[in-house]
């Protein structure tokens, strides 16, 4: 497993989902900044926390689109990163970040590369459960918004389970 592989997994399904329950308003604002900006950023602290990792990724590799849903009295904002080709399973294509408006929780999903090289749409609760909702032939913000809704309906993440809770096993 490749030190490449390890900082990209770290930052899709652990850091980026970390730094929306902890600091999302910070988080929020520095995507807002630029396309693909943010993402640099973040690969450039990898690189300050591990002088042997050198970040393969450049700007124009993330692309960066969001939209707003509204249910009643209820909104969320949410942020498509698009994420550079994954070679490997289960590496993004790309995240989806929800914002949620008052009385609802934010949300965490991705778009990852199953190892039949299909993708699948999963999320990432802030109790560190991993939600997979199965095969995402196209990629599509009216589903997210869709599962955000359910999710936030039923009582949000928290009282989910997961088969992947844990420790998760990288692929060798």
């Amino acid at each position: 497993m490749s030190l490449e592989y390890e900082m990209r997994y770290f930052l899709e399904h652990k850091a980026l989902p970390k730094a929306l329950h902890e600091s999302r308003a910070q988080l929020m604002a520095s995507l807002l900044r630029g396309k693909g900006q943010a993402m640099i950023e973040f690969y450039k602290k990898a690189e300050r926390a591990n002088p042997k990792y050198h970040c393969p990724y450049t700007l124009e590799q993330f692309s960066m689109s969001y939209r707003e849903y509204i249910n009643q009295n209820r909104s969320v904002f949410i942020m498509r990163i698009g994420m550079p080709e994954p070679e490997q399973s289960p590496l993004c294509r790309a995240v989806y970040i929800c914002f949620a408006g008052d009385g609802c929780e934010d949300a965490y999903f991705t778009s990852e590369l199953a190892p039949n090289n299909k993708f699948f749409l999963c999320a990432w609760a802030d109790n560190n459960v991993h939600l997979n909702y199965g095969n995402e032939a196209v990629e599509n913000f009216d589903r997210v918004a869709e599962l955000f809704w359910e999710m936030n309906q039923n009582g949000g993440h928290a009282k989910h389970k997961s088969l992947c809770r844990g420790k998760r096993q990288l692929p060798q």
